[in-house]
């Protein structure tokens, strides 16, 4: 995500977080081969619905990465303690 790649991933755990609600990436059944195909394909074909998620993917992971969620952790108890 971090160099702009959507993510397809299985519907499992916490896994569809990082696709959003399809807006960073697939999110696909587990134990589906023509399923995660299909996934597969559409990322390869759907060129500006691909872009569009690029771009989502890259933003997502540029904002939660270990600086800016230390930030984000210390501001929420910053508030806290105020």
């Amino acid at each position: 995500m971090a160099v702009g790649v959507p993510v397809i991933v299985s519907g499992e755990g916490g896994l569809p977080e990082l696709a959003g609600n399809q807006e960073r990436g697939l999110i696909v059944s587990h134990g589906t081969p023509e399923a995660w195909s299909k996934a597969i394909t559409d990322v390869l074909t759907q060129t500006e619905k691909t872009n569009e998620r690029k771009a989502q993917a890259q933003a997502f992971s540029l904002s939660n990465n270990p600086a800016n969620m230390g930030e984000k952790y210390l501001e929420i108890y910053r508030d806290v303690l105020r």
